[in-house]
């Protein structure tokens, strides 16, 4: 059974089990904006100043269906889609950006509501776990060697005397963790506007990721204007996110 259907049926279970119980304790929602994954750049000796790594900004978007067991409490189960693209950066300039196209994900999560007064307006607290599914990237290595050397993106560098390069890969690896579920501890705070059964919101997420590294890229020979280099860029798999939100309660 892939990992699709297991979300599907874990979401109609927790659904169905609450729907039957209490209607007016029961809503459904989607949640969607714009993720991008924390970076880092190892210190080398031999390192290419400017040359860092960067995350790429991606789609973070889940449906959910949430459960209120008090007023103000409740618990949210969803299921979506996210992105954990990277790029490469060299004194400002991004480029590079490598596509891995978009992961499922599920998310389990306590929240709680908090009304400003007498308004319609509030904030929002929420902490949960979110994972993401890495399939058949779990363990990948890629690796370029080569004399000539392998563009690294295509920017391009001017030196001293006005001539343009590229970064070029001569001996490079890229690893992704071994293991195919990417979990992260999610802690999310926002705001909302309640109207009558219905909820818009904006919320500000951070997923801490648990465990080894997502990406490691080690550059271990690259060079620039025929010089030679190395650089070692890290992504933990930790995320922000702005993300907007709809919910209807019924």
């Amino acid at each position: 059974m892939n990992f699709t259907k297991i979300l599907f049926i874990l979401g109609f279970i927790f659904l169905m089990s609450f729907q039957t119980k209490a209607q007016s304790r029961f809503a459904i929602g989607v949640q969607g904006g714009v993720s991008r994954l924390s970076s880092e750049t190892i210190a080398v000796s031999d390192q290419l100043n400017g040359f860092n790594a960067i995350g790429s900004e991606d789609a973070n978007v889940f449906i959910f269906s949430r459960y209120y067991f008090l007023s103000n409490w409740s618990a949210r189960f969803g299921i979506g889609v996210m992105g954990l693209s990277t790029a490469h950066q060299f004194e400002n300039s991004k480029f590079g950006r490598i596509n891995n196209g978009v992961n499922g994900q599920f998310l389990l999560s306590i929240d709680r509501f908090i009304p400003f007064g007498s308004s319609n307006w509030g904030g929002l607290v929420s902490l949960g776990l979110n994972g993401v599914y890495l399939g058949e990237s779990a363990g990948e290595i890629r690796r370029i060697t080569s004399e000539e050397g392998a563009r690294i993106g295509a920017h391009l560098i001017p030196d001293v005397n006005g001539n343009v390069g590229s970064i070029m890969g001569h001996d490079v690896e890229y690893f992704t963790r071994d293991s195919e579920i990417l979990v992260h501890l999610r802690p999310e705070v926002g705001i909302y506007r309640k109207f009558d059964r219905q909820i818009l919101g904006l919320s500000f997420v951070y997923g801490h990721a648990i465990g080894k590294p997502l990406y490691k890229n080690d550059f271990n020979r690259i060079s620039l204007h025929q010089q030679d280099f190395s650089s070692k860029h890290q992504f933990s798999g930790s995320f922000v996110a702005v993300q907007v939100g709809y919910e209807f309660q019924f």
